[in-house]
């Protein structure tokens, strides 16, 4: 089954909004793909300030906890990436620690 183009558009447009705003100065954004066995890897790295190892599940979570500001988007960026990835069999992640900047990740099947 090929991916959704709608889809991915708008994963890659929330991962990289995300990514601008992370907090690096200037902000410096690395996309990447790789084809590992059976699926896509695909990678969204900022040198921004990272993110608490305790954090990585529920950044993925309707509004993060918290109430939406205009500051801070809506906070449903994320979960809905990962929805939308889900919905194409594969997988979103995160790879990050303080201080290290992040690494979103997801996996398609090829």
């Amino acid at each position: 089954m090929p991916a959704d183009p709608k889809l991915l558009a708008r994963v890659f447009q929330n991962l990289i909004a995300n990514a601008i705003k992370s907090g690096g100065s200037p902000p410096r954004i690395h996309v990447s793909a790789a084809r590992q066995g059976s699926e896509w890897v695909v990678s969204v790295k900022d040198n921004g300030l990272g993110i608490e190892p305790r954090r990585h599940d529920e950044i993925f979570a309707l509004f993060n906890g918290r109430p939406a500001s205009v500051e801070d988007g809506l906070g449903i960026g994320l979960a809905l990436s990962k929805r939308a990835i889900e919905r194409q069999g594969g997988r979103l992640w995160v790879e990050s620690e303080m201080g290290h900047g992040a690494d979103f990740r997801f996996a398609l099947p090829a």
